[in-house]
């Protein structure tokens, strides 16, 4: 790969430990750029490192960890008023005079304590006592500093210059197999009725005694997107018949357990005994091997002449996972491993969820004048002429003489106020003008075919009291591939005595002991002791100490009252 334009940098915060309540507030802020190392101590440190950075006249690409969900609400007063990026709510990209502010959490989405991490105790940040630990605190500030460039410029070296996980992987795909890009009609075809995600459902709920196994498969969907053909053209074959290149089926019959109907909320539910389904053929034919479903009519079937295998892409960065972990490179091995599980997703991504952001300062707004329009004042068909002004200047980048009018995008679309925040800034957004499709019908293909294997498991399970995408807790788990590592395989991740069961995403399993050995609480942090209670009945109060922090700066924290939810399936 190429270096990137920039040089890379880093920046991170240090606050106040968070407490229920109160939203924290930065004391030091820490900035390093591969040789120095600059730390300033003070409650204005995000003003002050503004000023310096703005000092710096070489432009920087510095990224933050998880910045756009934190340390990035700090600085939005700073910004200039520019394009942004934001993706649901994460500030990904943004612009701080001659530099770009980036999310490293966007290419690299693990914590930095997978990678490399220092241990404090973040107690010793509180403000009654931190300044006796200012040594430490800062010590413990450049660690994280040191550690993050380093991930950021081996990502750099080894993918190039991506804004997301997501785009780097489908980078690396193309360099391996090609595919045709869908529109927004093909795009409508086969999103609403044939792609569906995990299947996440509790067969028992409750305090359950038994003897449980925790099963998961090996890299679920690299697996998958190998071991089966997915379509990859655009162009269907119309059908009420399975042919060999059949891709999806829509079928009326009696449903076992085999096929999701999505509900009012958009959860899958597998418990509707008969209807018209939309399904892959990978869980037809799952479906026909484990007797889940028996068909009374197929309404129509879509083929595709064009499939194929990413076992190319695949096989490569799965083996050089498995090297960088026999050599211990842990930071390859993390990022091999979210590099083949991205790029599924974004086949189905959907550029209609997507907007344009600027961000203007104080009450400015984006106004009515753009005399660079193309097509000169007034001369606009989709805007008439109104035009974008920010800060009494006009800018007109959005057009540079093209048909594109800098206010609407040509489109018709206007900027609107999303998020302001007490006149001190605001952010505007606007649908994207262009909208670009990569291949719904390949990433519904590849979720189904998950779905079909975690079907093929279930169909061995003894007492199957939980399963979730790619694992699946039972009594044992018969008929399947166990190995610890091969690519598809089922793996034993552990086991226990008792369970509690309180709902999709939230449970807990013990051993003999009482001893946790496997819990989830999705959306909470809660003790094995809590869960265990909300399976017995109770209801459990959780206080998030993290404010949500919004881009209108109005940041919440949320109480939760949360208590079990689970439907039983009947169909085992």
């Amino acid at each position: 790969m190429q270096p990137p334009a920039k040089r890379l940098a880093v920046l991170d915060l240090e606050t106040d430990p968070f407490e229920f309540g109160k939203v924290p507030k930065p004391f030091c802020a820490g900035f390093y750029d591969g040789v120095e190392f600059i730390s300033i101590w003070n409650t204005a440190c995000v003003s002050m490192l503004v000023d310096r950075l703005k000092e710096m006249h070489e432009p920087l690409i510095i990224f933050a960890h998880n910045g756009g969900k934190f340390d990035y609400f700090y600085f939005l007063e700073h910004l200039d008023a520019s394009d942004l990026r934001i993706v649901n709510g994460r500030i990904i990209q943004a612009k701080l005079g001659e530099h770009e502010l980036r999310d490293s959490f966007a290419i690299m989405p693990f914590p930095l304590r997978d990678f490399k991490k220092d241990e404090i105790d973040y107690n010793k940040m509180h403000v009654s006592v931190r300044e006796q630990h200012k040594a430490e605190i800062i010590e413990y500030l450049k660690g994280d500093c040191v550690y993050l460039h380093e991930l950021v410029t081996g990502f750099f070296t080894e993918f190039g210059d991506k804004l997301t996980v997501g785009g780097s992987s489908m980078k690396q795909l193309q360099r391996f197999h090609s595919f045709t890009r869908g529109s927004k009609s093909f795009d409508e075809i086969f999103r609403k009725d044939f792609y569906f995600g995990g299947r996440n459902q509790c067969f028992e709920s409750g305090m359950l005694n038994g003897h449980f196994k925790i099963y998961d498969v090996n890299s679920m969907y690299p697996h998958v997107m190998k071991s089966y053909l997915h379509p990859v053209g655009t162009t269907p074959i119309l059908g009420t018949r399975i042919e060999k290149d059949t891709c999806f089926v829509s079928v009326t019959g009696h449903n076992y357990g085999a096929f999701p109907v999505r509900t009012k909320k958009g959860s899958l539910d597998f418990t509707q005994e008969y209807g018209t389904f939309h399904t892959t053929i990978h869980e037809w034919y799952a479906a026909e091997e484990t007797k889940s479903f028996r068909p009374d009519k197929i309404e129509k079937t879509y083929g595709f002449s064009e499939r194929l295998c990413f076992d190319d892409f695949i096989d490569h960065f799965y083996f050089e996972r498995l090297a960088a972990k026999a050599r211990e490179d842990k930071m390859h091995a993390l990022f091999y491993k979210f590099v083949l599980n991205s790029a599924y997703g974004k086949f189905a991504q959907n550029p209609e969820r997507y907007f344009e952001w600027k961000i203007t300062p104080g009450d400015t707004v984006l106004s009515e004048i753009c005399p660079s329009c193309a097509d000169g004042p007034g001369k606009c068909g989709a805007c008439h002429g109104r035009g974008k002004q920010i800060g009494g200047k006009v800018d007109c980048k959005a057009c540079s003489g093209s048909t594109r009018c800098a206010f609407c995008g040509g489109n018709g679309f206007r900027w609107s106020p999303a998020y302001i925040h007490q006149g001190v800034y605001t952010i505007w957004q606007c649908p994207l003008s262009r909208l670009y499709y990569f291949n719904v019908a390949t990433g519904a293909s590849i979720t189904g075919a998950a779905r079909a294997c975690l079907l093929r498991g279930l169909k061995g399970a003894h007492r199957p009291i939980y399963c979730d995408t790619d694992s699946i807790i039972c009594e044992d788990l018969d008929g399947v591939l166990l190995h610890e590592s091969e690519l598809g395989a089922w793996k034993l991740e552990g086991s226990g005595e008792s369970a509690a069961i309180c709902g999709k995403k939230l449970y807990a399993i013990f051993d003999g002991e009482g001893g946790l050995v496997k819990k989830a609480n999705k959306g909470a942090r809660l003790t094995g002791a809590q869960i265990l209670s909300i399976a017995g009945g109770a209801t459990v109060e959780y206080r998030n100490p993290v404010p949500g922090y919004k881009l209108s700066g109005d940041h919440v924290f949320t109480t939760r009252k949360i208590r079990a939810t689970a439907k039983i399936s009947v169909e085992k």
